[in-house]
């Protein structure tokens, strides 16, 4: 019977192994994707495309501090924050 116990306490110590595992690779995975997203955003300049978080498309017509100016039609511009920046565009 005693082997029974240790080898049911291994599958638990296993199993939670497993679980902690799957847990900090996905918060690894989390962070890294967050790196790059702060990245992108510093890096945002005058004339490049983007693709805000709300699915807006246009181009930086102008980047103050915190602040972009995106040119979204002809004459019309939103301000948004950088972190409202999704992604880059190929121009």
């Amino acid at each position: 019977m005693a082997t029974s116990t240790s080898s049911g306490q291994l599958l638990y110590v296993l199993l939670i192994l497993i679980v902690g595992g799957m847990m900090a690779f996905t918060l690894m995975q989390r962070r890294q994707a967050q790196r790059q997203r702060q990245m992108l955003q510093q890096s945002v300049q005058r004339g490049d495309r983007v693709v805000t978080l709300g699915g807006i498309v246009g181009r930086v017509s102008a980047v103050d501090g915190d602040r972009v100016r995106l040119a979204v039609a002809e004459g019309v511009e939103v301000e948004l924050l950088r972190w409202g920046i999704g992604q880059r565009l190929e121009p």
